[in-house]
């Protein structure tokens, strides 16, 4: 069973390092408070504050909903592929196929 609580836990201590609750609040720069930070090391945040850490820290949005259990690393997947268009779609097979 996979335990997004405890995922999200170390996810946010990975990229966050050793950053107090105020240092993240504060890098987030959107008002959220330091005591909000701090009941992230409990829950999962909502999925928009997820975003907003990640932004704050340089890391992809996706990563990280991936990693608070908002959506599947197969939803992941699918949704960087219909925003890639067939031109580089086609370019990433060619590159593939040239290294056999």
């Amino acid at each position: 069973l996979y335990n997004h609580d405890v995922n999200w836990r170390s996810y946010m201590e990975e990229i966050t390092g050793n950053d107090s609750t105020r240092k993240i609040a504060s890098k987030m720069n959107d008002g959220t408070s330091a005591a909000t930070v701090g009941r992230w090391k409990e829950s999962v945040p909502l999925a928009g504050k997820v975003v907003a850490l990640c932004r704050a820290y340089g890391r992809n949005p996706i990563e990280g909903l991936v990693e608070a259990g908002y959506i599947t690393e197969e939803e992941a997947r699918t949704s960087h592929l219909a925003v890639t268009s067939t031109d580089d779609l086609l370019a990433e097979i060619d590159r593939r196929t040239k290294r056999r």
